[in-house]
């Protein structure tokens, strides 16, 4: 039976906050899980891979892949499941594309691969970069994500304030996508065409400033 790709797009939560989401993520794991901190700009490695272990509770054995040029297609074949964690977004995908990662990675997604993204990680999944501050705050040659999907943007840490609910209108006609907004205390997961929110009520902004409330599929 061929794998069906699931894809976790978490809001940017401490290890507490996302506990529930995380667990849901730990059901589906089979096998040793990469993670990928190579966002993270404030802490060595060393302590993301400590605090990583913390959240993965002895559920699964990690490898920490910080220099994505080492990666073959079959180090991904060969394991369950991808964290991406959060940091910097322009840091994250200009790895990525500098190591030429996205082609396998989206290899590992079209054979039905299990990834986690959170924050950074999540948005680079996305259709666009914009929705995360530091890259509005600084020009790009590109703007792209990955777009695993199907043209949707992710806004990561939200928290539902008035203001943020415009910035999100504004940007949404802008790169031409709508925006799945996802709070800290929650997640959602794409599978097949399907929006799955786990935790906190995400909602989708839509281009022409129409907003849907995604309650949770699971508490």
């Amino acid at each position: 039976m061929e794998r069906q790709t699931k894809i976790f797009l978490g809001g940017g939560g401490n290890e507490t906050l996302s506990a529930s989401f995380d667990d849901e993520f730990f059901k589906y794991l089979k096998g040793n899980l990469a993670y990928i901190p190579i966002a993270m700009t404030s802490r060595p490695y060393s302590e993301c891979f400590t605090w990583f272990n913390r959240v993965v509770n002895g559920r699964s054995n990690v490898n920490m892949w910080t220099d994505l040029n080492k990666i073959t297609m079959q180090d991904l074949q060969a394991i369950g499941g991808i964290y991406i964690g959060g940091g910097n977004t322009n840091r994250l995908m200009d790895h990525f594309l500098e190591t030429g990662f996205t082609s396998l990675i989206s290899r590992y997604i079209r054979e039905g691969g299990l990834i986690y993204g959170g924050s950074a990680g999540a948005i680079i999944l996305g259709k666009d970069l914009r929705t995360a501050p530091e890259v509005r705050n600084n020009a790009r040659l590109s703007y792209d994500g990955l777009n695993f999907l199907d043209g949707l943007s992710v806004f990561c840490h939200y928290k539902g304030l008035s203001e943020e609910n415009q910035l999100i209108m504004d940007l949404s006609p802008t790169i031409e996508s709508p925006i799945l907004a996802i709070p800290e205390t929650g997640g959602v997961i794409r599978c097949k065409d399907n929006l799955i929110v786990i935790g906190e009520r995400a909602k989708l902004f839509y281009p022409d400033n129409s907003i849907k409330t995604l309650a949770p599929t699971i508490s």
